[in-house]
């Protein structure tokens, strides 16, 4: 902030003629005893006059790291200890890439993309989780990720091929189909909203091996798909879900804006293909006030 973190005195700059420009800027960092973290200060050359600003080397960040705060020290108040662990499989035929529990039943839920399966466990006694029942999905996809609540599990689910959109399929706690609804191409991580009312994947839209022996800027979509973010409505309820249900949102709107994007720090990887290929969301969040989610898009 300006006035209580740095100030300067002048905010214009004059190059005399005929030069490469200046060496030195004034920017004086106001050094108080509040303990804060690192904050960031981005100078930005504005309007200019008789001279270009460039389209690229514009702005400067400025990483200011308090000399007043320290890490606190350790004390050992806190301690962990193994109690033990599951394996739900032999190592090489298994996987536990997400881990979701409903304290409802004391039930885990996992998903075993290596086994093609959604593994149940007994967590009611956390000493000794016991396998309950290993439901295929072989039938839907396969499983990328996991998320319950009361009872209700929603999975994620690629495709084969992967490339295709994928689904979320919903099963009840014991792992009974419920119903089934079409979103983007490979849905990577899947959560509830704040009120469970809704149900959003990151769909990551990877792109097939044969993505890096291309040179077109026309990519087949069952080559590399387009990245998306899938909303499910479940105000209708579970049973009565179509697709209907479903918004899937994408980013064409940011199509033939590259150029601007990198600008900003944005990395688009590859040329050959569109900013709507090109990005591939990872994960969510959602806000405490639930009227937003944010997407890591990796």
């Amino acid at each position: 902030t300006s006035g209580s973190d740095f100030n300067w005195t002048n905010d214009t700059l004059t190059i005399p003629a005929l030069t490469n420009g200046i060496t030195n800027f004034p920017i004086n960092i106001i050094d108080d005893t509040e303990q804060e973290r690192t904050e960031t200060l981005i100078v930005k050359i504005g309007a200019a006059v008789n001279t270009t600003v460039s389209a690229t080397d514009y702005y400067q960040l400025i990483y200011i790291k308090d000399n007043d705060y320290y890490a606190p020290i350790a004390t050992n108040e806190a301690k962990l200890s193994l109690l033990t662990s599951f394996s739900n499989g032999a190592s090489g035929t298994n996987s536990a890439e997400i881990v979701a529990h409903d304290p409802t039943n004391q039930r885990l839920y996992i998903a075993n993309s290596i086994g093609a399966e959604l593994d149940i466990v007994d967590f009611s006694n956390p000493n000794a989780p016991v396998l309950l029942n290993s439901i295929s999905v072989t039938p839907y996809g396969n499983i990328n990720s996991v998320t319950v609540h009361d009872g209700l599990i929603a999975l994620a689910i690629e495709s084969v091929p992967a490339q295709a959109n994928g689904s979320v399929v919903f099963l009840d706690g014991n792992g009974n189909f419920l119903n089934q609804v079409t979103v983007g191409a490979m849905p990577d991580m899947i959560t509830f909203n704040k009120d469970y009312t809704k149900v959003l994947t990151a769909n990551e839209g990877e792109p097939s091996a044969a993505y890096s022996a291309l040179a077109s800027n026309n990519i087949d979509p069952l080559i590399d798909p387009l990245g998306s973010v899938s909303i499910i409505d479940l105000s209708a309820g579970v049973p009565a879900l179509t697709n209907s249900n479903v918004t899937t949102l994408d980013f064409t709107a940011y199509n033939g804006q590259e150029t601007s994007l990198k600008n900003q720090g944005i990395r688009i990887l590859y040329s050959a293909a569109s900013v709507d290929q090109d990005m591939e969301p990872e994960y969510i969040t959602i806000s405490d006030d639930n009227t937003k989610a944010f997407v890591g898009i990796q």
